[in-house]
């Protein structure tokens, strides 16, 4: 009891004294803060005061350069500083070339160009409907994205263009308006005088085949029939192969071939300067440490509430073997005493008093008697 009772006066200490410190840890933080100094309040207004406006850049001003157009293979390309601002004439300008209704001539164009954005979806969206617009038409689209898991992958897609010579230029421009620009790369072939020679060939084949025939239908001819079919066979294969290379020169002329890819650009977070952190003073961290160690103790008792819960199955027969294992020791220990006691140790034998050892004492009496 007097350890008990010795543990509830210091937990009851401690709590109190735990109350004071944070009283007096509050009324610190508590204080106003100092007014501030007037140097201070001068250099902040200072600091806030409107800085002078700069003249606005202008970004509809054309660049003066000097361009090579001799060849035509490899078009130059001019950087751009930013991807989304507007131009109304294109970065480059306009890019001269020879269309074949003006010429006579079989000139087909072939671009790969490569541009970046921050808009993916809306990047490819506006890029195909400016091609549906300038009577162009897509003949391959190839998209890759990415999962859901991963958000911070960068996307990218390619496409494969056809659209007339006429508004090749003007669909450049619309890139360089609205796209950063990375990689251009303009192609013309003169296909004129392949064009002519399959012509005349042709044509060739054409009457070679109307003789071929006209000896089929003879009777007395120097050939057999069967290689008259065989090299008429051969001339109308011919025939079609080069009606098919024709055709697919004028398709080649009437729609230049576009290649595009597109890629994302994922720019990383800025992340913000951290102000610096005060350091604490000493009744906020004696409040911390009071309020910690409540809070260990707290968790403590909780910890060994729930650890005698627990335990509780375990406890209860336990409890009960040892109360009982005391009760048994408690009689046994009643009955030995009882067995002791009734043991009769034998009686001590009394020695008679001699005459002489009473003389004195009788003498003495009679002593006292007389005085």
């Amino acid at each position: 009891m007097k350890r008990m009772n010795g543990l509830l006066k210091a937990v009851t200490f401690l709590l109190i004294f735990s109350f004071v410190v944070s009283f007096f840890a509050g009324c610190s933080s508590a204080d106003p803060a100092p007014a501030p100094e007037p140097e201070r309040m001068v250099e902040e207004a200072a600091f806030d005061a409107p800085e002078p406006e700069s003249e606005p850049m202008s970004f509809d001003e054309p660049v003066e350069e000097e361009w090579d157009f001799d060849d035509e293979d490899m078009a130059p390309v001019e950087w751009v500083a930013t991807a989304e601002v507007p131009v109304s004439e294109g970065n480059m300008g306009p890019i001269p070339i020879l269309l074949a209704s003006e010429t006579g001539r079989q000139l087909v164009y072939n671009t790969d160009i490569i541009i970046e954005t921050t808009q993916f979806m809306e990047g490819q969206r506006r890029l195909l409907d400016k091609a549906t617009e300038l009577n162009g038409h897509s003949e391959r689209t190839t998209v890759n994205g990415r999962s859901l898991t991963t958000p911070y992958v960068e996307r990218n897609a390619y496409f494969r263009l056809r659209l007339p010579p006429e508004n090749l230029i003007e669909f450049i421009i619309f890139i360089e308006d609205n796209y950063q620009l990375y990689f251009l790369d303009k192609k013309m072939r003169d296909f004129t005088i392949t064009h002519e020679r399959n012509v005349v060939h042709l044509e060739e084949l054409k009457e070679r085949e109307e003789r071929l025939l006209a000896e089929l239908e003879e009777e007395q001819t120097t050939r057999s029939q069967r290689d008259l079919e065989r090299d008429l066979e051969n001339i109308q294969a011919d025939i079609r192969n080069l009606e098919a290379q024709s055709a697919q020169l004028d398709w080649d002329v009437d729609f230049s071939d576009i290649t595009i890819s597109l890629f994302e650009i994922i720019f990383p977070e800025e992340e913000e300067e951290e102000e610096p952190v005060e350091p604490p003073t000493f009744g906020e961290r004696l409040q911390d440490v009071t309020v910690n160690s409540l809070e260990n103790l707290l968790a403590m008792v909780q910890g060994l509430f729930l650890f005698l819960i627990r335990a509780l199955p375990w406890l209860i027969p336990l409890a009960i073997i040892a109360f009982v294992i005391l009760r048994i020791l408690k009689k046994v220990n009643i009955k030995t005493a009882g067995q002791k006691k009734s043991v009769v140790t034998p009686p001590v034998e009394s020695t008679p008093d001699t005459p002489e050892e009473n003389t004195p004492a009788k003498t003495s009496n009679v002593g006292d008697k007389d005085s």
